[in-house]
C-alpha cells in the first residue's frame, strides 16, 4: 500500500495534513472539507487506512462498527476507495500512551498496576466477545479512567501481527494470539517499571532496577517475555491476580523519596520500542476480499466529494448494519451522592443541607481536576487515576500528531508558511504543554489564539472553556461556549455549555443547552446523564431518574450512571430500585466507596419502608439491617476519610443493637467532618442512648449551632434537658 503524502486528497473530501506509518497500514491526520468546498476549513480527524485485500471476507467490514466502545475509540464510519479500507475515527479524547511513556517512564508502581489492570481487563473481555487488538503504546489512548485502543475488532477479520506481514488471525487460533498478547503485555509492563525495553533472550531482572515491585508481579512479567509461548502465563491469570491488589496508593506522581524517582530511562531502547515499526507490508488474507466492486462503498457518517460514486450496498453479500457509534462519551460528574432520603426515624432523618446545584458545584472544586475533565466534569475522589492524570489536560490532536510524526516530541507543524488551521494546532499544542508545566495563564493565552485561528474546531473551544473552569471562572467558560455554539453548533459544545450553566445555577438555560445536545445525539448516554443532573437540580427526581434509566440502558457498564440512578430513585421513594442499581454499581466498580454508601443507604431506606408498610416481620428488617452494615463497613474500609460511610454505618449499627460500635463510628464521622449538623446529631443520639447525657447535650448544641433552623435539634435539646431535670 502506497502512503499518501501531505496535501493529497482522500475521496475528494479529506485533505491529508500528515501521514504516519502505523502498527498496521497507515494513519492519516486529515482536514474534513465539505463536499465541493475544498477551499473551506473544516474539522480534523484521524483516518486509518488498510489494504482491503488484507481483510478477511469472513465478516463484512461494517462489522468493525460493532467494536465495543468501552475498549475501542469510536469509529465514525468506513469507506473504500481504490482498494483501500478507510476507518474514520470520531474525536479522540485522551493522551497517546506512547507520549505518556516517552515522557514519564519509569512509572510509579501504582500507575503501572492501574494501566496493567485496565489493559489486561480489556483483553479478557475481548476474548469473551471474540475481539482482538494489538498491545502497543501507539495503539493505545490513555483516558482519565482507562485505556482504549485504536486498531482492532472481531477476531479473524483484520491482520494482527507486527508490521503487516501476517494474514488475519483465524478465529480458531485465539490461543496462539493470547500468547502474543501475554508477551506484549509483559513488554509494556517491563518498560513502565524499568524505563528500558526488554532484550529478547536476556531480560534483566526488574529487581535490579527497583525494589518496590511485588515478586509475583515480576514473575508474571519475566515469564511473559519467555520465547516459548506455551510457557507464558495466561492473560486472564495475570488480570485476576492484578484485581486482588488493593488500591493502597492512588497517587501516581513520583515523589523524591521514592527510589523510582531517581531511576532514569534508557532513552535509546525506549524510543526504539515506542516509535520504530517493522517495514510496512500489504499482506493478502487467506480468504481476502476481491477489491472489484467495492469502490465507493461506505457505512456510517463519512464525507465524499461531488464526483465520488457512493453506495451503501455490499458487493458480495449484505449483513445487518449496526448503528454507527458516533461518539464515546467522556466520563464526567462522578456521583458524589449527598444523602437524599434517609429513614424517617429520629436517628437517621437528615435535612437537605444544600441544593443539587451546590453539590454539582462542589464536584468542581476538587484540586485534583484538570481542564479536559472540567468540560464534562468528573470528580476523581473515588477514582484510581485521581490526581496524577487529572493534573494534566488530555493531549488530543496536537501531541498525537507530534508523537506519530517524528517520534521524539517535535511538532510536525514547523517550517514554511503555515495555514491558519496549522497555526491553531500549534497554539493548541503549546497550550497543552504549558498546562503540563503548570503555567495556566500561558496555557490560556495559547488556547485563545487557537480558538481565534480556528473557531470551528470544537476541541479548542472545549479546551479553552476548561482552562477557565480550572480557574473557576465559569462565566468566562460560558461566554466561550455561547460564542462557540454559533461557530460550531456541535452536540458536545452544547452539552458542555449546559454543564457550565448549571454550575452557575442557571438551571433553565442549562436544560435548554443540554436538550439541544440531545436533539443532535439523542442516544448519547453522557448527555442523558447530564440531563438527569439538571432535573435533579430542579428537584424533579422522577424526570431525573427517567433520564438516568435511558443512560443506563445505552451504557449498561457505567458504574457512575447506575450509582446516580440509585441516588435519584432513592429520592423518588423507590428503595428497591435504588438498591438494585446501587448493587450493580458496586459490581462494576467494587473499589468505589461511594457506591457502597449508596447501597447501604438503600438497604436502610428499604428497611424503614418495610416497617412502615408492615409487610414483613422482624426477620426481614434484621436482614436488611445486616446487609446495610456489611455494605457500609465495606465503604469505610475502602475510604477511611468517607464521613458518610461512618455516619450511615453508625445508623445501621444503632438499629442492629451494637451501640458501642455505633458510637465509635458516629465519632469518626464527626472527627472527619465536624461542621456537618446531622453527624453531630447522630453522635448525640448514640451518646444519649449510651447514657452519656452531658456529651450528648454538647453534640446537640453543636448541631443546632450549625443549623439553627432544624427543629429536631431543638427538640432533642429540650428532651435531654427534661430528662436531666427528672434524674
Amino acid at each position: 500500500m502506497n502512503m499518501k503524502k501531505k496535501g493529497e486528497w482522500i475521496r475528494q473530501a479529506y485533505r491529508v495534513l500528515q501521514a504516519f506509518p502505523f502498527i498496521q497500514g497507515a494513519l492519516y491526520y486529515v482536514e474534513v472539507c465539505p463536499s465541493g468546498q475544498q477551499n473551506e476549513r473544516g474539522p480534523t480527524r484521524f483516518i486509518h487506512a488498510l489494504d482491503l485485500r488484507s481483510v478477511s471476507r469472513g465478516a463484512g467490514p461494517k462489522e468493525l462498527l460493532k467494536r465495543d466502545r468501552s475498549s475501542f475509540s469510536p469509529l465514525q464510519g468506513l469507506f473504500v476507495e481504490k482498494g483501500i479500507l478507510y476507518q474514520v475515527f470520531g474525536k479522540l479524547d485522551g493522551n497517546l500512551m506512547a507520549d505518556h511513556l516517552y515522557r514519564s517512564v519509569p512509572l510509579s508502581l501504582a500507575e503501572s498496576v492501574h494501566i496493567l489492570k485496565a489493559v489486561s481487563g480489556h483483553l479478557v473481555r475481548m476474548y469473551e466477545r471474540g475481539e482482538f487488538t494489538i498491545i502497543h503504546p501507539q495503539n493505545m489512548i490513555l483516558t482519565n479512567d482507562t485505556v482504549r485502543f485504536l486498531y482492532g475488532g472481531p477476531i479473524g477479520m483484520l491482520p494482527k501481527r507486527g508490521g503487516g506481514k501476517q494474514p488475519p488471525t483465524p478465529a480458531g487460533e485465539r490461543q496462539k494470539e493470547e500468547g502474543l498478547d501475554a508477551y506484549s503485555l509483559g513488554a509494556l509492563a517491563y518498560i513502565m517499571l524499568t524505563g528500558a525495553s526488554p532484550v529478547p533472550g536476556s531480560v534483566t531482572p526488574i529487581k535490579s532496577y527497583r525494589k518496590d515491585v511485588p515478586s509475583r508481579l515480576e514473575q508474571f512479567v519475566i515469564k511473559s517475555l519467555t520465547a516459548d509461548p506455551e510457557s507464558r502465563p495466561r492473560v486472564v491469570d495475570i488480570w485476576e491476580w492484578l484485581t486482588t491488589l488493593p488500591p493502597k496508593n492512588t497517587e501516581f506522581e513520583k515523589k523524591k523519596d521514592d527510589p523510582v524517582y531517581w531511576l532514569k530511562q534508557d532513552k535509546e531502547s525506549v524510543e526504539k520500542y515506542l516509535f520504530q515499526f517493522p517495514e510496512m507490508g500489504s499482506p493478502v488474507a487467506v480468504d481476502s476480499f476481491d477489491v472489484i466492486g467495492w469502490d465507493g462503498w461506505e457505512v456510517g457518517e463519512v464525507e465524499a466529494g461531488p464526483w465520488v460514486k457512493r453506495t451503501t450496498v455490499t458487493p458480495d453479500f449484505e449483513r445487518l448494519s449496526p448503528k454507527v457509534e458516533e461518539s464515546t462519551p467522556t466520563p464526567t460528574l462522578e456521583s458524589v451522592t449527598e444523602p437524599a432520603h434517609t429513614p424517617k426515624s429520629e436517628v437517621e432523618k437528615e435535612p437537605r443541607k444544600e441544593a443539587e446545584v451546590e453539590r454539582f458545584q462542589a464536584e468542581y472544586r476538587k484540586e485534583d481536576q484538570q481542564p479536559k475533565r472540567k468540560l464534562l466534569p468528573e470528580s476523581m475522589n473515588n477514582h484510581p487515576m485521581k490526581a496524577w492524570l487529572t493534573e494534566r489536560p488530555m493531549v488530543a490532536v496536537a501531541t498525537i500528531v507530534a508523537l506519530l510524526g517524528v517520534g521524539i516530541g517535535t511538532y510536525f507543524l514547523s517550517g514554511g508558511q503555515s495555514s491558519a488551521k496549522e497555526e491553531a494546532a500549534r497554539n493548541y499544542g503549546e497550550a497543552v504543554k504549558s498546562y503540563k508545566e503548570h503555567q495556566i495563564n500561558q496555557a490560556l493565552s495559547y488556547a485563545k489564539k487557537a480558538v481565534i485561528a480556528d473557531p470551528k474546531e470544537e476541541q479548542y473551544l472545549l479546551y479553552l472553556a476548561n482552562l477557565y473552569g480550572e480557574k473557576k471562572q465559569y462565566e468566562q467558560s460560558i461566554n466561550v461556549l455561547q460564542k462557540g455554539v454559533k461557530a460550531a453548533p456541535k452536540a458536545r459544545v452544547y452539552d458542555s455549555l449546559g454543564v457550565y450553566l448549571l454550575l452557575e445555577g442557571e438551571e433553565e438555560s442549562a436544560r435548554e443547552a443540554i436538550d439541544k445536545a440531545l436533539k443532535l445525539e439523542p442516544d448519547n448516554p453522557l448527555f442523558l446523564y447530564h440531563q438527569g443532573r439538571v432535573y435533579g437540580a430542579r428537584e424533579n427526581y422522577d424526570a431525573a431518574a427517567q433520564a438516568l434509566k435511558k443512560a443506563v440502558k445505552l451504557q449498561k457498564d457505567s458504574s457512575r450512571y447506575h450509582g446516580m440512578l440509585s441516588y435519584y430513585l432513592l429520592h423518588s421513594g423507590d428503595a428497591q430500585g435504588a438498591r438494585e442499581h446501587a448493587l450493580k454499581a458496586t459490581e462494576l466498580e467494587p473499589n468505589n466507596s461511594t457506591h457502597w454508601v449508596g447501597l447501604g443507604r438503600a438497604y436502610l431506606v428499604e428497611r424503614e419502608q418495610e416497617i412502615q408498610g408492615g409487610n414483613f416481620g422482624k426477620k426481614r428488617t434484621t436482614q436488611l439491617t445486616n446487609k446495610a452494615v456489611i455494605a457500609l463497613r465495606k465503604a469505610a474500609s475502602l475510604d477511611p476519610k468517607n464521613s458518610k460511610a461512618f455516619y450511615y454505618l453508625s445508623i445501621s449499627l444503632y438499629f442492629y443493637g451494637s451501640l458501642a460500635q455505633a458510637e465509635d463510628n458516629a465519632k469518626k464521622a464527626v472527627d472527619i467532618s465536624q461542621n456537618t449538623a446531622s453527624y453531630q446529631y447522630q453522635y448525640g443520639v448514640v451518646l444519649q442512648k449510651n447514657s452519656k447525657k452531658e456529651k450528648a447535650k454538647q453534640a446537640y448544641e453543636k448541631a443546632l449551632k450549625i443549623d439553627p433552623r432544624d427543629s429536631r435539634y431543638q427538640k432533642a435539646l429540650k428532651q435531654i434537658g427534661k430528662a436531666k431535670k427528672y434524674e
